[in-house]
């Protein structure tokens, strides 16, 4: 069979969807540089796992139901926008969490402990909850202009949301960007 893409996310609320709009709107008037990411599309990552087999979904579902039973809902509050790799050198630009942070970590670290023992890597980075809003597609950037629009959005909007399913995704590339199909849903607690 042939291998599918896979990650594994916390869904955003639609009032949060709302505000991520706001500033994707502002972002998406920085030039074509500069790649939006589609409203149903809005989700925190817990865990990228890339290419792998089909038949290998039902024991990644399985793992994170396994960390979704043992992780109560919890508050989100999505708020304030960054750079990866960081300011200087933009190519994803992002909006942050300042509550929840910690349940996030802790159900990416069960998560990534569970996939581990199935024999997928482990994390070598740190984990950084967020919401991917744009990437930029080239150089050809008015990087002061988003940074501009960063700024703008520092603060505000800050929107709390429950966070209450894990979702796995099949993500499938597209020349309109990705297109993602469930795979399996976990309800917290």
């Amino acid at each position: 069979m042939k291998p599918v893409r896979t990650f594994i996310a916390i869904n955003l609320s639609s009032s949060a969807r709302d505000a991520a709009e706001s500033i994707m709107g502002d972002l998406a008037q920085c030039g074509d540089a500069v790649r939006t990411v589609h409203r149903e599309n809005l989700h925190i990552t817990l865990k990228f796992l890339g290419e792998i087999q089909i038949e290998e979904t039902v024991n990644v579902c399985r793992v994170v139901t396994q960390a979704a039973l043992m992780t109560p809902k919890f508050s989100v509050v999505a708020s304030g926008t960054g750079a990866f790799p960081d300011r200087e050198r933009l190519r994803v630009i992002w909006w942050g969490t300042t509550e929840g942070s910690e349940q996030l970590d802790a159900l990416h670290d069960l998560i990534d402990q569970g996939l581990s023992n199935l024999g997928y890597p482990g994390e070598t980075k740190k984990y950084h909850p967020h919401v991917t809003l744009a990437r930029v597609r080239s150089r050809e950037l008015d990087a002061d202009q988003v940074r501009v629009v960063m700024d703008k959005y520092a603060e505000e909007p800050s929107v709390e949301f429950l966070a209450e399913e894990i979702v796995v995704y099949s993500s499938f590339l597209g020349p309109d960007g990705p297109r993602y199909e469930v795979v399996g849903r976990s309800p917290l607690g």
